[in-house]
């Protein structure tokens, strides 16, 4: 029978075409899921934290516009942070938020956290005489190279030692 043949004929040409629609869905989500796993990839290449603290033994005496050295490191993920300079280097453009916590000295006044040594991100400094901690954060939008410091106000008093005295900082997202 000729139509039978014809209806067998074109079943298989529907059942192949079938096949083709569904590898080429499959193609397409395989595609989808690597480019999903590569951009998550991507992201985890681009996480940059630090947390800095005063280290043991180091009272840190304020100098006029002194950065101050945090150089016990907790976290460098993404090596941005120079515990030598008391630097954070921005190595993508994005948006950063920072905090600073420490302990000071009843004659010590302020720290300023500046970006790029000059433009004043945040300030920290004592409510009243017998306060003893500075504190603040800041979130802050960063060019790729771009500085972060802390900065002694004026040239009174020390930072404290130990682990109450911290900088840190993250990359919220890429910009």
């Amino acid at each position: 029978m000729p139509g039978r043949s014809v209806f067998a004929l074109f079943l298989l040409v529907l059942v192949a075409d079938c096949a083709k629609k569904t590898n080429k869905d499959m193609l397409k989500l395989c595609k989808s899921l690597q480019k999903r796993v590569e951009k998550l990839e991507k992201q985890q290449e681009e996480t940059v934290a630090f947390s800095a603290y005063v280290t043991e033994g180091e009272n840190l005496i304020a100098g006029r516009d002194k950065i101050v050295e945090f150089k016990g490191v907790l976290t460098n993920v993404g090596d941005a942070y120079d515990e030598n300079s008391g630097l954070f280097t921005a190595p993508y453009a994005g948006v950063y938020f920072f905090i600073l916590n420490v302990d000071v000295s009843t004659d010590h006044d302020c720290i300023r956290v500046r970006r790029n040594e000059k433009d004043v991100i945040f300030r920290a400094d004592r409510d009243d005489e017998s306060s003893t901690h500075l504190s603040g954060s800041a979130s802050v939008i960063l060019e790729e190279g771009d500085t972060i410091s802390a900065h002694h106000c004026t040239g009174k008093g020390l930072v404290e030692e130990g682990k109450e005295s911290t900088f840190a900082g993250f990359l919220i997202g890429l910009m």
